[in-house]
């Protein structure tokens, strides 16, 4: 199907259209590493995901009308570059400091909304609290106990340690630094 200069033209910005969609897409991974910590296996899960659902959404456009267009390809791959040269920054941090702040603002709300709830707890659970105290304070004996043990054997293991360096110290011979004589003149 022979397309109109118009009708290229429309393809060409839908591609541009198309590339900022995908750059918008691969900005979200980007702002959820940012906010949460990912281990190095689901970041490549992530990405991995973000090239399939491209290379759907590229297939599925090029093959709109049953032809493959240079010009398409081009158009999306202008359409990321463009997006990742003005709006990403942007994108990124507004979002990153959108999201935090709305953590921020939910986790005050919970603690506001806690408080009289942590409160009143208090005051009912003193009573049962305050009769636990005696086989409470066995066990923290017994901890106490096994912790000031184990304490002495990391200070004695480290206290070889001292020793053992000192020793092979002692073991290497050093050269005696000599004083260089000045040129008289």
């Amino acid at each position: 199907m022979i397309l109109s200069m118009s009708g290229q033209m429309t393809q060409f910005l839908r591609a541009v259209v198309l590339g900022g969609a995908l750059g918008v897409i691969f900005d979200l991974f980007r702002v959820l590493r940012r906010l949460f910590r990912h281990p190095w296996l689901l970041t490549q899960a992530e990405d991995l995901l973000y090239w399939l659902l491209a290379l759907a959404a590229l297939f599925l456009f090029l093959v709109y009308d049953h032809q493959v267009r240079p010009f398409s390809l081009l158009g999306t791959f202008l359409g990321i570059l463009v997006y990742f040269l003005t709006f990403s920054p942007l994108l990124v941090r507004g979002l990153v400091s959108i999201l935090r702040f709305l953590g921020r603002l939910i986790v005050t709300l919970l603690k506001m909304l806690w408080f009289p709830f942590g409160w009143l707890l208090k005051i009912l659970a003193a009573p049962a609290h305050a009769g636990m105290n005696k086989g409470r304070s066995a066990a923290g004996k017994a901890k106490n106990r096994w912790l000031g043990t184990y304490n002495k054997l990391k200070e004695k293991r480290a206290a070889e340690k001292l020793q053992r360096q000192n020793e092979k110290s002692k073991r290497i011979k050093t050269k005696p630094i000599l004083r260089q004589k000045r040129p008289e003149k």
